[in-house]
């Protein structure tokens, strides 16, 4: 279970990159594949974790959320400061 939510998250954020690379290029008269490698190349590896330790948080959110509900409080500050990096 754990495995298919890191994997559906993982998807998820592939899907979303291709899709916009795929709108800029459509609008920008470049190819999608060029615009998703430019913006893959220019994304810094903070970012990267940044976006890795989102699908974490949310993982760890689910889990917390199933066993006690009121614990999720717990998981706000984290994922602010992970917020906090990505702006």
């Amino acid at each position: 279970m754990v495995g298919l939510a890191v994997v559906a998250g993982l998807a998820l954020l592939l899907v979303t990159n291709v899709a916009v690379a795929a709108m800029v290029g459509l609008q920008s008269g470049v190819g999608a594949l060029r615009i998703w490698s430019l913006a893959l190349a220019g994304t810094g590896r903070v970012e990267l974790l940044a976006q890795g330790a989102q699908i974490g948080l949310g993982l760890l959110a689910a889990i917390v959320t199933d066993a006690q509900p009121w614990a999720l409080t717990h998981v706000l500050v984290p994922t602010g400061a992970v917020y906090g990096l990505l702006e």
